[in-house]
């Protein structure tokens, strides 16, 4: 009886062990993808700039403006904005529909953009596109062509903090030859950084001679937010 009872215990004790292990293994391993998720939702710099390139944020030079709240942007630079994207895949002289419009400034600034249908007035240039009312479309009576725009940006940082993602950069336009700090110097063609005698070895030129005019130069700030998943854009300025 002896005998019986220890090998009981024995078995009692080894099947108590096992559990413990067991249990202390299911916990690390749940623990260890709840840390992986959370690692997985974290911004990459690439998503950012995938983001940027998706909705056309290079244009939101032509706005002339720095914002920190949505609220801030006016009327005519939303509508600007929305039209230099849409712009690139849609012929305007057919018709475009006004939904197109809140669309893309829903994707940009979040659903609690709000935006008033009239007609276009460009920043960039002296053309506008008609609102038509009765059609709720926006409509050109010829096409709208955009002048390319050499940019080069140069990152200096991307963080993480207070639930928000900041990027950083410096941003260079070239003309020709001649390199500017800003889309206002470009367009003026005021203050030359630099000229260069190649642009296609731009980014080895500027990083060679940065030095020279750093202090000079504006920091663009992009400060994005995750809303239901999605990136969205909630503050813009230089400084």
């Amino acid at each position: 009886m002896n005998r019986r009872v220890l090998i009981v215990f024995l078995i009692l004790v080894l099947s108590f062990i096992y559990s413990a292990i067991f249990i202390n293994y299911y916990k690390s391993i749940n623990n260890v993808n709840k840390s992986l998720n959370i690692k997985n939702d974290i911004m990459t710099i690439d998503k950012i700039y995938n983001f940027i390139s998706e909705t056309s944020l290079d244009k939101i030079e032509y706005l002339k403006f720095d914002f920190n709240d949505i609220k801030e942007i006016n009327n005519q630079s939303k509508l600007n904005l929305a039209f230099y994207h849409l712009n690139k895949n849609l012929d305007f002289k057919k018709g475009v529909s006004s939904k197109l419009f809140e669309e893309y400034l829903t994707k940009v600034f979040g659903p609690n953009v709000t935006v008033k249908h009239e007609t276009i007035k460009l920043t960039n240039n002296d053309n506008e596109i008609k609102y038509d009312n009765k059609n709720d479309i926006y409509i050109s009576n010829k096409d709208i062509i955009e002048d390319e725009i050499n940019v080069y940006n140069k990152l200096i940082n991307f963080d993480y903090k207070n639930n928000k993602y900041y990027l950083e950069q410096y941003k260079f336009y070239i003309n020709d030859n001649n390199v500017f700090k800003s889309y206002g110097d470009y367009v003026s063609n005021v203050d030359v950084l630099m000229t260069v005698k190649n642009t296609d070895n731009l980014e080895n030129e500027i990083n060679k001679n940065i030095s020279k005019f750093e202090k000079d130069l504006y920091i663009y700030t992009y400060v994005f937010s995750k809303k239901n998943g999605n990136i969205i854009l909630e503050k813009y300025y230089k400084n």
